[in-house]
């Protein structure tokens, strides 16, 4: 799969004018110490953001038009803000959801 890889420390800002999706099974692994939502923020300015079946997302996730929809069995380990927000089956969402 794809990987992203940013060195250093501190907040990374992933912003997109569109939509995103984080396809089924994706996940936010930190490298070392534990990755925490605070160091990574997905900011989408589109109206619609998914979180796939089976994913680990640990992020703050801003879309602020957006329908925001975290799959079955999805688990968003962070803050979410959406104009709606859409939890599935047996999935998790806030800070400490790991």
């Amino acid at each position: 799969g794809a990987r992203l890889s940013v060195p250093g420390t501190g907040l990374v800002e992933v912003l997109v004018a569109g939509n995103i999706t984080l396809g089924d099974r994706w996940a936010v692994q930190g490298t070392g110490d534990t990755l925490s939502s605070d160091e990574l923020l997905l900011y989408a300015g589109g109206t619609s953001v998914t979180v796939g079946f089976d994913a680990r997302v640990t992020a703050t996730l801003e879309a602020p038009a957006a329908r925001l929809v975290v799959n079955d069995r999805g688990v968003v380990n962070g803050c979410l803000g959406a104009q709606t927000l859409e939890i599935g089956f047996d999935a998790r969402a806030g800070a400490g959801a790991f």
